[in-house]
């Protein structure tokens, strides 16, 4: 394994590591070098899982399951181990807190491919929205590029094996995900587990489906856990495939949308509605189920609504505008919904919304969920194998391109060369890390505010500290 690049900071400072393993290593000593690496993080999270009053129905719910990744992910159970032995976080602990800490992620999704696009390209989207108060922890740039001994290279957000997503790999298969809960109860792998599974060993959609068949999936309907763990995905590949797969222990669906667009949010749109709590169709929505939905369904349409009104003539900044898009319509008592409800949601609105909804079923809804707002966006181009990630407020910051086939080696993708102005400016930060860190024997990238602020001479956000408001576009 090569941990290629890792770029992060958080409220302390800028994290930096290094590490370097050769491609002949056993899935132990991937592990091992992870461990070196993001050792304070895995300490971190596993002392906070154990902390977090969810420790004991966290074992419940991961009883037996390193026996599942022994039967069915061997290579995954072993990085665990090595992480285990250079960390010093029990590899039992790992497992638990990779329950109590899996993300809910409340979001809206696009994608689309041929004939649906003016240039020929596969999009992909993922607005990720979780509560206000996690905007320090989803909003940090912390990704890596794994190469491991058999299998794709693949770029992750988050903690590696333990909260962190594969989201692309080195064939351009790429990956978004939403979540919610589902009446199905049984052991397997989790959706992380797929996710890291799906990119290591598959380069097409066709190959994803076929392998999240042959292996048990893992889902539960326990309330404190469901959201976070029964996880539906959106994926694209460089072939020309979108698609919306929907999965949970005992049902698995998928459907390549409407010739070349999907839209998708909180909702299932394949699987029996009736044992879910989110409902995207007519036939079962009703008012309190729109509240269990937390405006999914709204979302959902309205994503939609951009992917199809657009059709013929998507490309990316057509994508980028849907990221951004702040009109959610109507409520269905046909009340005009505020931006809680939209594809891009942010806290500036929480007084408005809060006025706009006084006196209704919503406000409980609204303040006990901790009023949900956009973290983080990622447009993916899977052709060209770039990653368009966005900290949060989407309208206002723009998007920053990181050239994840690049960092990943892969021949042919697209490279900082070819774009100009901000975007090349933007990656030649990660880039230039990236190459001063080769040379020592791995490779690093590293982003934070001030380093934009440096090189585009724009001034940080005054209403979002260590975020910055310059619009970084494409060439």
């Amino acid at each position: 394994m090569r941990l290629i690049c890792r770029y992060g900071c958080f409220a302390a400072g800028l994290v930096l590591a290094l590490a370097h393993v050769g491609n002949t290593t056993p899935f132990f000593e991937e592990g091992v070098t992870l461990g070196r690496s993001f050792k304070e993080a895995y300490r971190s999270f596993a002392e906070d899982a154990k902390a977090s009053g969810l420790n004991e129905q966290a074992s419940v719910l991961s009883r037996g399951h390193i026996q599942d990744l022994a039967s069915y992910y061997p290579e995954y159970l072993e990085r665990l181990e090595g992480i285990s032995e250079s960390s010093g976080v029990p590899t039992e602990d790992l497992v638990k807190a990779s329950f109590v800490l899996a993300l809910g992620p409340k979001c809206a999704q696009s994608g689309a491919a041929p004939p649906a696009t003016s240039d020929g390209q596969v999009y992909l989207s993922w607005n990720f929205e979780s509560a206000l108060l996690a905007r320090p922890i989803f909003s940090i740039p912390f990704f890596s590029v794994l190469e491991p001994k058999n299998g794709y290279k693949t770029f992750f957000w988050g903690v590696p094996y333990l909260i962190g997503v594969a989201i692309m790999n080195e064939r351009g298969l790429s990956l978004a995900a939403s979540a919610m809960n589902y009446d199905d109860d049984g052991t397997g792998l989790t959706s992380f587990e797929l996710a890291s599974m799906a990119m290591e060993r598959c380069a097409t959609i066709p190959e994803v489906t076929e392998l999240l068949g042959s292996v048990p999936r893992f889902s539960t309907s326990d309330p404190m856990f469901g959201a976070s763990i029964n996880w539906t995905f959106s994926m694209a590949d460089e072939q020309g495939n979108v698609a919306m797969i929907e999965f949970t222990h005992n049902y698995l669906k998928w459907d390549y949308g409407e010739n070349g667009i999907v839209g998708r949010a909180n909702t299932y749109q394949l699987l029996p509605l009736e044992k879910t709590t989110c409902i995207s169709t007519s036939e079962y929505f009703t008012p309190d189920m729109a509240l269990a939905c937390w405006g999914a369904d709204m979302r959902a349409l309205r994503m939609w609504e951009l992917v199809r009104t657009n059709y013929g003539n998507i490309d990316l900044e057509a994508m980028k505008r849907f990221t951004a898009d702040t009109n959610g319509g109507t409520d269905f008592l046909g009340r005009p919904a505020g931006s809680w409800w939209t594809p891009e949601r942010h806290g500036q609105t929480l007084p408005v919304d809060l006025a706009l909804f006084q006196g209704t079923p919503y406000i409980p809804i609204i303040m006990d969920f901790g009023y949900v707002i956009t973290h983080t966006v990622f447009i993916y181009e899977p052709k060209r194998k770039i990653i368009w990630w966005t900290p949060g407020h989407t309208s206002r910051i723009g998007h920053i391109p990181l050239f994840a086939g690049e960092l990943m080696g892969v021949p042919g993708a697209a490279r900082i060369e070819d774009y100009q102005g901000p975007a090349h400016n933007a990656a030649r930060v990660v880039h230039s890390f990236s190459g001063v860190a080769e040379a020592l024997g791995g490779s690093i990238g590293l982003i934070a505010g001030q380093f934009f602020q440096a090189i585009t001479g724009r001034d940080v956000s005054p209403g979002y500290p260590g975020l910055y408001s310059t619009q970084l576009g494409s060439k």
